[in-house]
């Protein structure tokens, strides 16, 4: 598969345009409006996380084509093998958890 047709099948997929109306309605403008507040996230469906890993598999294998010039790859796992974020979301929970706790106590 060439890169043109790479780059315009994750452009044009049903999950890049899903995307970008919640960047123009929703996050783009959000300080005007509650209906949009930025506080409020979007919650993903299974289904559109399962396009979005798949968006994103395509976008490394985009970048990879690109780096091939220079002799390189990116080595990325999609969904990724970096634990972080799920450690900062569970630590985070655990330490609101105990902080409203203690606020009642008080």
């Amino acid at each position: 598969m060439n890169l043109e047709s790479l780059i315009l099948g994750v452009k044009n997929s049903d999950f890049a345009n899903e995307m970008r109306i919640l960047r123009d309605k929703k996050y783009a403008h959000s300080e005007n409006s509650m209906l949009f507040s930025p506080l409020k996230i979007k919650v993903f469906s299974k289904n559109e996380i399962d396009e979005a890993i798949i968006s994103l598999k395509s976008i490394v294998e985009i970048f990879n084509e690109i780096t091939l010039v220079f002799d390189k790859t990116y080595d990325s796992e999609v969904p990724s093998r970096d634990n972080r974020t799920e450690n900062f979301i569970r630590f985070q929970a655990k330490y609101k958890t105990n902080y409203f706790d203690n606020m009642r106590r008080i």
